[in-house]
């Protein structure tokens, strides 16, 4: 490996890991950046992410900053986390790559390209879900693979409205007949793949967590642990949750999977959102059935599920979602794993990946992203 350059040697020195007393210069530097309404600028935000999250007690905050004539110009942050990899449930170390922000005017200079090192010292292998253009060519320069973009799925529930939201200039009634014989078609498929089971009122996560987790993980060759204590930061101690409820999925009286649901606006009309979710994959047709039936009950025009699995296509089509794409490019760094690990992480078919996973599902109203 070639030694850094002078200047590259200096650049890598100005960059530290983030302490507490850094905390209400970067909460500006924050506010500047991304906006003071931002998620990104709130302090419960910063502590949620970076002070609590799992491993940051044991290792410290996943979050570095780097400073120019010794004020805050850049920041580099992470999400550590443990994917579970194979057959035989080996567990790697990886770490979700975000928050990467450089002020304007050091731009080009190369502080971008060093930050995301830092995340690749954390773990043994390292993602990012909303990778730009320029970071792509860069990444894949520094031996990243591309795993394309992640799929986004619709399900319309009130079509006519759904796409008169999307071409208000239709006729009046174009859409109304076959697509109502369409929806009866649909929504009978769905009864029948959700016979039998049931999802809860609201409730907070437990210790069934940890059950419906070790159930669940086997189905999955690339899945990123969703026990107790994960899903409980993740959902329960989030700060912006933005009225997330949580739901068991239960077959004769046993738990055997969880949603995450949240009501919300898209395109200005009423939305449902299935934001996170975990169940055996034999189990999927049910809990979207469901899902969506409990989303119609609050009234959405569409229900919006942004999810990538194995056969997470047949899934979602039999209960009525058309796929779209949600222009989330996903990249992973696995050079330092052996062949098999590596090859499996760089395979996009392999990945169970829901808006729960690194910060997909962050609040991004009030957010200016440069």
């Amino acid at each position: 490996m070639s030694r850094p350059s002078a200047y590259a040697e200096r650049l890598i020195a100005a960059i530290t890991r983030a302490v507490p007393a850094d905390r209400e210069e970067l909460l500006e530097f924050r506010a500047r950046m991304y906006g003071p309404q931002s998620a990104f600028a709130d302090p419960r935000w910063v502590q949620w992410l970076y002070d609590d999250a799992p491993l940051a007690v044991a290792r410290g905050p996943a979050l570095w900053v780097f400073r120019d004539a010794g004020r805050i110009g850049a920041q580099q942050g992470a999400i550590r986390t443990r994917v579970r990899v194979g057959q035989h449930g080996k567990e790697i170390e990886l770490s979700w790559a975000l928050d990467l922000m450089v002020a304007p005017e050091l731009r080009a200079r190369g502080v971008g390209a060093l930050l995301p090192k830092r995340v690749l010292e954390e773990c043994s292998a390292t993602a990012g879900t909303e990778v730009s253009d320029a970071a792509q060519k860069a990444f894949g320069r520094a031996g990243w693979a591309h795993l394309g973009t992640l799929p986004q799925w619709v399900r319309p529930v009130a079509v006519e409205e759904f796409m008169r939201a999307r071409a208000p200039d239709l006729p009046a009634g174009v859409l109304r007949l076959p697509f109502a014989a369409a929806e009866r078609t649909v929504a009978l498929y769905a009864r029948i793949r959700a016979r039998g089971c049931k999802l809860s009122p609201p409730v907070r996560f437990d210790e069934r967590a940890d059950g419906v987790w070790e159930r669940s993980a086997p189905s999955w060759p690339v899945i990123a642990r969703r026990d107790y204590e994960w899903v409980r930061w993740r959902w329960e101690a989030c700060p912006r949750r933005d009225g997330a409820t949580v739901h068991w999925l239960e077959r004769g009286g046993e738990t055997i999977g969880w949603v995450v649901l949240r009501v919300g606006q898209h395109r200005g009309v009423r939305a449902g959102f299935i934001v996170d979710l975990l169940a055996p994959s034999h189990e999927l047709p049910a809990l979207f059935a469901l899902a969506v039936e409990r989303l119609r009950g609050e009234q959405v025009v569409a229900v919006y599920c942004l999810f990538n699995a194995p056969g997470a296509q047949h899934a979602l089509k039999s209960c009525g979602f058309l796929r779209r794409d949600s222009g989330f490019a996903m990249m992973v760094f696995a050079q330092n794993l052996p062949s098999d690990a590596a090859g499996a992480l760089s395979d996009p078919a392999q990945w169970f990946i829901t808006a729960g996973d690194s910060d997909l599902d962050r609040p991004r109203d009030h957010t200016t992203y440069a």
